[in-house]
């Protein structure tokens, strides 16, 4: 992964937790819908939409929005629209099991992250860079979705996700077995994405038949580290 010099220079403290799993997309274990209800749960009794947008991984993604001349409260980082539609009481959507449990590790951990079939994405390496004018793509229950000045993944086709929303090119399916996800981390706190990271890995193991995993911190012009 490669990540331009403009939105280096705009987002400086930007890492990109990279994950690689194969799992067996037929059997998810039973406790993953209580894990999901329990963290809705959480998410109701501890915050309001203040508070929510105030935690430290929200509000740095949508400081970085700022900075790249977007505007967070139209177009919301994923884990922010996730945490507002479960305290104004609207319910949170339900795919299947792989993309319910995204979403369920963007609200325990309040970073925004795109989950893609590996086997869609084309081309061998992907880079980051700031969205076009001319940039545009087909998001996940959004239909076309203006891009321009937001952070963007683009591989050999072109864009494919930001941290509002993935694209349905590259969305995973029932049955997707090779999964690719970003944890995007805006945060400058090393430490918290790292832990992050293992807190997925050790979710992985517990709802999932996982046959191989691996994840790495993608950081602009350092060296990427392994977990």
């Amino acid at each position: 992964m490669t990540c331009s010099e403009e939105f280096t220079l705009l987002c400086p403290d930007f890492r990109v937790g990279v994950i690689e799993m194969t799992i067996n997309p037929k059997a998810p274990s039973p406790q993953l819908e209580s894990s999901i209800s329990e963290t809705i749960e959480w998410v109701r009794r501890s915050y309001d939409l203040a508070s929510w947008r105030e935690r430290s991984t929200i509000a740095a993604t949508r400081r970085a929005y700022k900075r790249c001349g977007k505007d967070p409260n139209r177009y919301r980082p994923a884990a922010d629209q996730l945490g507002r539609r479960i305290i104004n009481a609207l319910g949170l959507y339900r795919v299947h099991a792989v993309v319910d449990w995204g979403n369920l590790l963007s609200l325990r951990s309040g970073y925004s992250m795109g989950l893609f079939d590996r086997g869609h994405i084309s081309g061998e390496s992907v880079e980051l860079r700031l969205g076009r004018a001319s940039d545009e793509y087909e998001g996940i229950g959004r239909g076309l979705l203006n891009i321009d000045r937001m952070p963007v993944y683009c591989d050999a086709l072109g864009p494919f996700a930001t941290p509002t929303s993935d694209s349905l090119r590259t969305c995973l399916g029932e049955q997707s077995k090779e999964i690719l996800i970003f944890v995007n981390d805006f945060t400058g706190q090393p430490s918290r994405l790292e832990e992050t990271l293992e807190e997925v890995h050790l979710s992985a193991d517990q709802h999932f038949e996982v046959k191989a995993y691996s994840s790495t911190i993608v950081c602009p012009g350092e060296r990427d580290t392994h977990y």
